[in-house]
């Protein structure tokens, strides 16, 4: 029983960040969760371990996902390409 609410749970987690817009979220979390840079805050522990309770939601939804950094270098070089061509459009 535990192991088929897991297997649906993942599922759901597929389902939700596996879209488009799901990628635009996980890639805004990832940003915003410390994934790519440290979470060591100097002089502010607590301010430290908040970040790092951030980067732990995070990979949280990597892991339920089957993700690595590989993909979370992927998101980032699409953000990236899509912030650029968006200001190719406002020009």
């Amino acid at each position: 029983m535990r192991f088929e609410r897991q297997r649906v749970l993942r599922g759901a987690y597929r389902t939700v960040f596996n879209s488009p817009q799901g990628e635009k979220v996980l890639a805004d979390l990832a940003d915003h969760g410390c994934m790519m840079r440290s979470t060591f805050i100097a002089g502010d522990p607590n301010a430290t371990s908040f970040s790092e309770g951030a980067r732990g939601v995070v990979l949280r939804i990597f892991d339920m996902i089957d993700k690595d950094e590989s993909y979370l270098r992927e998101l980032e070089q699409r953000r990236k390409k899509e912030a650029r061509n968006q200001g190719d459009d406002d020009e």
